[in-house]
């Protein structure tokens, strides 16, 4: 079995966040101090979220231009 990419996890993880979230805003006796934290702590995992998305997408950016300039014969790139 493959293991998900991180950014799925974070994004399952965003979720139940948001989910408790909301079940905390739905509730009748709310306790907002907990609903704040929660809502900063969703906040929080989208961004984190989105942070590793960036990341893998740069990643196989980097890996399909390594892999174009290897079947092209050029020299390999020179990283700053």
């Amino acid at each position: 079995m493959r293991m998900p990419k991180f950014s799925t996890l974070y994004m399952a993880i965003a979720a139940m966040n948001a989910l408790s979230t909301i079940l905390e805003f739905a509730k009748d006796d709310r306790d907002n101090k907990a609903l704040l934290f929660r809502a900063i702590t969703t906040v929080n995992w989208i961004t984190i979220t989105i942070m590793q998305l960036r990341w893998e997408r740069q990643e196989a950016l980097e890996a399909s231009e390594d892999e174009e300039a290897e079947e092209s014969g050029s020299p390999e790139r020179i990283e700053a």
